[in-house]
């Protein structure tokens, strides 16, 4: 690949090699769901969603306008846990029912990163709170006695704070702390299967 960069208006052309000696990533989402019907077509529910993330990697950059190589790491984990709680109100319509759902739910996350180019880098710590609010339309179709599929629509606004505490070592030792506030929102598509009991 080929990295561009533009100095004084000119634009010169260096090409990067990447030699890859190892690319170990490891994911794992969990998001159980539970609830009851607290009166006729009124669920009430909880719901628990925790995921982790693993990375490690391994390049050899070689330049080859220069016949420079260098080694680059990245070391990063990172775990997000939210929990929260949602309501549902289910219409019957045709052989299933329409519902419609909103939830509230809050979390705590953190990540810790080493990246490293020739053994110098930084190291950043990141802690992190999430709420998230949605509201869904959805469809419940029966297959069999106990189970159901459910599409669902929905919006969500969701605000996130991260503080993050950067160690750079590259030339002298510069620690740095930085907090940064996000506020997004949009519409995701779910598909769910439910289990009655």
């Amino acid at each position: 690949s080929n990295i561009v960069t533009t100095i004084n208006n000119q634009s010169s052309t260096t090409s990067i090699n990447y030699i890859i000696n190892s690319d170990d990533e490891f994911n794992l989402n969990l998001n159980l769901m539970g609830g009851y019907f607290i009166m006729d077509n009124l669920l009430f529910g909880i719901n628990a969603d925790i995921n982790t993330q693993d990375v490690l990697i391994r390049y050899d950059l070689v330049n080859t306008s220069i016949s420079d190589t260098a080694q680059y790491v990245l070391d990063m984990d990172a775990t997000m846990m939210m929990f929260g709680g949602f309501l549902r109100y289910y219409f019957s319509l045709g052989d299933g029912f329409l519902f419609a759902s909103s939830g509230f739910d809050y979390g705590i996350g953190n990540v810790n990163e080493n990246e490293l180019i020739n053994g110098l880098g930084f190291n950043e710590t990141s802690s992190a709170t999430q709420s998230n609010i949605n509201f869904g339309l959805g469809y419940s179709l029966k297959i069999g006695d106990k189970f159901s599929l459910e599409p669902e629509i929905v919006y969500y606004m969701q605000d996130k704070i991260t503080t993050s505490d950067i160690i750079n070592d590259s030339n002298l030792p510069i620690e740095e702390e930085i907090t940064v506030e996000e506020s997004t929102q949009g519409i995701k598509f779910k598909l769910g299967i439910s289990f009655y009991l």
